[in-house]
């Protein structure tokens, strides 16, 4: 399941192609790009509401289908004995299942990958009504073959389609705080319907044949196609700006867009889909531990699948109907996760405050701490409680309780490791993700095998708490990572690459970037001096005008290099540079170095795009912190001496930040071509 969150890579991929393919193009192709940063086709300016009704609408289409993977469970004695299949010596009957995970592995490695290039919506329609078409021949299966080769097309299907949802997320919500209640909405929903599957079936199971399962589910999942077709709007920006792009090629215009140049091979895309996923599993412990960890609590709830019915009717005589109306106590426990994972959010922001490796930014591990909640006082405590209540003289909701503890803290723990393996490796998180979601579904669809023999041999309190002691094994780990966290990420070349790209990312936030800013005084402090006022706001204007300066000559560069390709200009000067240069400037110290000019030419539209994002964000926190600071200083003044209004200057300084902004109008032809269609802003 976390596989399906591979749209958190870094945006920059788009810049990667060769300078030989750009040079190629004619000078007077026009580069398909958004009309500035509020361009209102970009998914990121999309009013709020539009956002969560789209996100809304993918998740309840997740909801339905996700159900598929276990809901026919419950009927597996039924189907047995019409196709002749015996459990006396091996579960057989979960062999569906089995082939269902087996599906989802596959297909989410390496289908996605290429199917993602076609944009979420084609993707979305076009997997969901083959979902549709499979479920079929379930109700109209003629022997148990046909049921394993069809559910394994159906659990591809399912996770091809919980991965485009997953896409949708990230692709309308642009920033961490932003994403995360949704992330959490989609790992519980996606949790919890797993967990219905088995609870809805037996509903459908207690009053009609097993078949009914599937045309009942055939039903409700093709009322939701006409819905989708016509309101789940495309979403991946690269679609958007090929789309736009065609238009203007079928208007007889040449245009193209910059993942058109920087196209990959299909073998490529391929091969690298398969190859860093299971080289980040065999080589970095951190993706390891998370794949069995994540694997362990998913494959647990499908465990259940098998061990709920297997209890209840020997200690209760209960038949499989009734067991699988119990495991719905499991999706309670994992909306109740959810909310956990939405509590603990805090904690990891307020880690920002003692971060020394990229200061100002969260600590990575900060992460776990819902995770180690959730594994144990949920999933360890949980599996006990769960197996020492299982006595015939003990109620049946005691064992429930248990499977509910077991829900909640496997929504805590999946959630945490996935916003973990974002955090400590950034852009290389899809392959990160693409090996958990191998080890998940693999897991999935082979642990329950071992259930019955478990719970017969070791009985069901020892059982249980096998499964506990795992469980508890693997809480330990995040302490390991919490003590050698740095050393851990230092000797993984994913994780320093991420570091790196943090450090430069965090120049907008970290409070080492302004050192220059004291304190806010507060009302009950002497009013600061007429000079120091005077002293900010010249400050502010020389920000403002260095970044118009430097703004101006990258742009011009970036024009060069697409116009004339064939000039070898030197580099830009790195962004640490710039940012010195200008805490030189703001400081009114001299620049410990004379301030290079910027070369006529770039080498790669790609330099351009990071210096100017880099010098952006630097100034744009400057100015805000200076103009905070200044208004604050009008507001002590005024109320100390009793004005009433603000005092001389306060329109120069807004004139100065209007003027840069609209200097700072991202609507020229050399942005256009320096600017990554995903960027942030």
């Amino acid at each position: 399941m976390l596989c399906v969150m591979d749209n958190l890579r870094a945006a920059s991929h788009h810049f990667h192609g060769s300078d030989s393919k750009r040079s190629n193009r004619p000078s007077d192709t026009v580069i398909v790009t958004w009309d500035g940063p509020d361009d209102p086709q970009d998914p990121f300016n999309w009013t709020l509401p539009r956002k969560r009704a789209v996100i809304g609408l993918a998740l309840f289409a997740s909801f339905i289908s996700s159900m598929n993977g276990s809901i026919i469970s419950v009927a597996h004695e039924a189907i047995n004995e019409e196709f002749h299949v015996s459990d006396a010596k091996f579960p057989h009957s979960y062999w569906p299942i089995t082939s269902w995970g087996l599906g989802g592995a596959l297909f989410s490695l390496v289908l996605f990958p290429v199917m993602e290039d076609f944009g979420t919506r084609p993707v979305f329609l076009a997997t969901y009504f083959f979902f549709i078409c499979l479920l079929v021949p379930i109700g109209l299966a003629q022997n148990f073959a046909t049921l394993i080769v069809v559910r394994f097309f159906s659990g591809g299907c399912v996770q091809l389609i919980c991965n485009a949802v997953a896409s949708i997320i990230t692709n309308v919500f642009e920033e961490d705080r932003a994403r995360s209640v949704p992330i959490s909405l989609y790992a519980t929903v996606y949790l919890a319907s797993t967990s219905l599957g088995p609870a809805i079936g037996s509903c459908i199971f207690q009053f009609l044949s097993w078949r009914w399962i599937g045309y009942i589910e055939l039903i409700w999942t093709a009322a939701l196609f006409p819905m989708l077709f016509f309101c789940l709007p495309e979403t991946r920006g690269p679609a958007i700006l090929l789309a736009k792009a065609k238009r203007l090629r079928h208007a007889g215009k040449k245009a193209c867009t910059a993942e058109e140049l920087d196209h990959v091979p299909l073998g490529q895309v391929v091969i690298r889909s398969i190859q860093r996923p299971l080289y980040m599993l065999c080589t970095e412990l951190v993706v390891f531990v998370a794949a069995v960890w994540a694997a362990f609590s998913l494959g647990t709830i499908y465990l259940f699948t098998q061990s709920v019915e297997q209890v209840y009717r020997e200690l209760y005589a209960w038949d499989a109907v009734q067991a699988g109306y119990v495991q719905a106590a499991i999706a309670i426990g994992e909306v109740l996760g959810c909310g956990l994972c939405a509590l603990t959010n805090h904690w990891y922001y307020a880690s920002a405050a003692r971060n020394t490796e990229v200061p100002g930014t969260p600590i990575p591990e900060a992460r776990l701490y819902g995770a180690i909640i959730g594994g144990f006082f949920g999933v360890t405590g949980g599996m006990f409680v769960y197996g020492w209540t299982s006595y015939p003289t003990i109620h049946w909701m005691a064992p429930a309780i248990g499977l509910a503890m077991v829900g909640f803290g496997t929504t805590a723990v999946v959630t945490s490791l996935a916003n973990y393996l974002a955090d400590a490796y950034s852009k290389f998180v899809a392959s990160a993700y693409g090996a958990v979601g191998l080890v998940e579904n693999t897991s999935l669809a082979f642990l329950p095998f071992a259930a019955t023999a478990m719970y017969t041999n070791l009985g069901f309190q020892w059982a249980s708490s096998l499964l506990a002691f795992v469980s508890l094994a693997l809480v330990v780990t995040p302490f390991a990572v919490f003590r050698w966290g740095k050393e851990i990420r230092s000797r993984s070349p994913f994780m320093r690459e991420a570091i790196i790209e943090r450090q430069q990312g965090s120049t907008a936030t970290s409070p080492k970037v302004l050192p220059w800013l004291l304190p806010i005084p507060s009302f009950t402090d002497p009013i600061p001096p007429r000079s120091e006022e005077d002293r900010l706001r010249a400050t502010l204007t020389n920000v403002e005008k260095q970044q118009q300066q430097v703004r101006a000559q990258i742009l011009a560069g970036a024009h060069q290099a697409v116009h004339n390709p064939s000039q070898p200009p030197p580099p830009l000067p790195s962004p640490s540079e710039i940012e010195s240069d200008t805490l030189d400037l703001i400081n009114r110290r001299p620049p410990s170095r004379p301030l290079q000019p910027l070369p006529p030419g770039l080498a790669a539209i790609k330099d351009a795009k990071e210096k100017l994002d880099a010098y952006d964000e630097t100034c744009e926190k400057a100015r805000n912190e200076l103009k905070e600071r200044i208004a604050k200083y009008e507001r002590l003044r005024a109320a100390a001496v009793g004005w009433g209004e603000a005092p001389r200057g306060t329109g120069g300084g807004d004139t100065a930040m209007g003027n840069t902004e609209e200097t700072n109008g991202r609507t020229g032809v050399a942005y256009d071509v320096a600017r990554d269609p995903r960027r942030k802003r």
